[in-house]
Order: C-alpha cells, then sequence, then structure tokens
C-alpha cells in the first residue's frame, strides 16, 4: 500500500513538472510568435533579418573599409549576437511582471517561469540569428570546427546570466520607476566595454577588471574563439563565466524572494 501511495504521488509530480514545462514552453513560442505575426512572411523574418544584418555589414567592412582584417562583418557579428541578446532579454524585463500580472494573479503560476519562457522565446531568436551566421561564414568560406560544438555550453551561459539580471532588473523596477533610464545607460556602457569591436587584449591592458565584472565578456571571447579563430575555448573563461552565471542567479532568486510581496502589491 505505501509502495502504491509512492508510485501515485511520483506520477502527480512528473505531471505537475509536464505542465509547468509545457506552460513555460507555451509561453514562449506565443510571445516569440508574436513579433512576426501580422507580416507576410511570418518566421521567415526570424531568419530573413539577421541575414540582412550580415549583409549589411559585410557591405560596410568587406568592401567599404580599409583596414586588413579579413572577414571582419563575421567577427563583429558574433560579438553582436551575443551582446544584443543579453540586451533584448534584460529590456523585456523591465515590464514583464506588469504585463504577465494576469498569470501570477489567476493561475498557480510559478513566477520564475514568466522569466524563464521570456528568456526562452528570445532564445528562439538567437538560434535563427546563428543560423544565419553559420550560412553567411560558410558562404565566406569560414567553415566551423570540431570546437564548435561547445557553443551550446556557452549560449547556455549566457541564457542563465541574461535570465539572472532580468529577475534583478524586473524586482527594481517594480519600486523604482527609473530603473529603465539608467539601464539603458548601462547597456550602452556595456556595449562599448565589450570586445566587440576589437580584440580582448586591448581590455586586458588598460581595464582588467571589465574580464570579470562584464555579463557577456568571458562569453563572448570563448564563443568568437569556436567560431571565428576555430580553436578551444579559454577554460578560465568558461569557469568564470559559469561561476559568475550561477551567483547572479542565486542573487536575482534572493532578492525577488525577499521583495516577492511587496513586488506582487506594487503590480
Amino acid at each position: 500500500m505505501t509502495a502504491l501511495v509512492k508510485n501515485l504521488d511520483t506520477a502527480n509530480s512528473n505531471l505537475i513538472n509536464n505542465n509547468r514545462l509545457e506552460r513555460i514552453w507555451i509561453l514562449a513560442k506565443v510571445d516569440f510568435k508574436k513579433r512576426y505575426y501580422d507580416s507576410g512572411l511570418g518566421l521567415l523574418w526570424a531568419l530573413i533579418n539577421p541575414l540582412f544584418r550580415l549583409a549589411v555589414y559585410t557591405l560596410a567592412f568587406e568592401l567599404i573599409r580599409t583596414s586588413n582584417f579579413e572577414n571582419f562583418s563575421i567577427y563583429l557579428f558574433s560579438g553582436l549576437l551575443v551582446w544584443m541578446f543579453f540586451t533584448e532579454v534584460t529590456n523585456k524585463a523591465l515590464n514583464l511582471l506588469k504585463q504577465k500580472k494576469y498569470l501570477l494573479e489567476n493561475i498557480d503560476f510559478n513566477w520564475i517561469d514568466i522569466f524563464i519562457a521570456s528568456s526562452l522565446s528570445s532564445s528562439i531568436g538567437l538560434f535563427f540569428n546563428f543560423a544565419a551566421y553559420f550560412i553567411l561564414s560558410v558562404l565566406l568560406g569560414l567553415y566551423p570546427s570540431i570546437y564548435a560544438l561547445w557553443l551550446p555550453l556557452l549560449l547556455f551561459f549566457l541564457i542563465i546570466i541574461s535570465l539572472s539580471f532580468s529577475i534583478i532588473i524586473a524586482s527594481i523596477n517594480v519600486f523604482f520607476k527609473d530603473i529603465d533610464h539608467i539601464w539603458s545607460i548601462v547597456i550602452l556602457a556595456g556595449f562599448w566595454t565589450a570586445p566587440i569591436f576589437f580584440p580582448i587584449e586591448s581590455i586586458e591592458a588598460k581595464f582588467p577588471i571589465l574580464l570579470y565584472i562584464h555579463p557577456a565578456t568571458s562569453i563572448l571571447v570563448n564563443v568568437r574563439n569556436v567560431l571565428f579563430y576555430n580553436v578551444q575555448v579559454d577554460y578560465f573563461y568558461l569557469i568564470w563565466s559559469m561561476f559568475y552565471g550561477i551567483v547572479v542567479f542565486f542573487v536575482g532568486v534572493i532578492l525577488f524572494k525577499y521583495s516577492k510581496t511587496k513586488v506582487f502589491e506594487k503590480l
């Protein structure tokens, strides 16, 4: 009898978990599809947009510029993909709790699932962006190596870090309305202090502290290593990305749980 009860409890737990995962996935898909709902080509724009950006970068940096940096457009785009994803996820978080208030009030919905679904929605777009990257890199004669297999892990760390910052920002935004203006400045500063337009050595020589506090630098360096340079990951940056993601995630969760009651009252 005891074994039967345990089996039923396990089955119910699995059902709940499955329903939870299904809700997260449905929210992510709906959020992603809404961007292209009224367009004629629909989801094809998710691939056309990054391909068009890449074409523009190639025209600008391969045909117009005069420096000798070969395939600079691909080099630039690999950095932009990482930072654009972080920017998108965190900017969406500014009003995420207000937009999804109905879920928190009317459904037995775990609050963190809203942030996971939002990040997952952006991750779908990230997949199309990297698909465009691979298409153009092959056309330019840059073929991926075995080291590209590191990419899913690197992007997983990027998603965790972006998710964690989105929780922190959403929590603060409920109480401090100026956070959206402050965050736009932080994003601008982050863009110009990441090695997007220049190599990591420039930061190491002048501002080494940025290697540790910038949310995307360590991931960006390794993404370029495995995709652009076709070399092994830098294990220091790999471990630091993992450590950074874990720490920021726990900070976000603790901050939200500490202020959860007040957050819901303010919504």
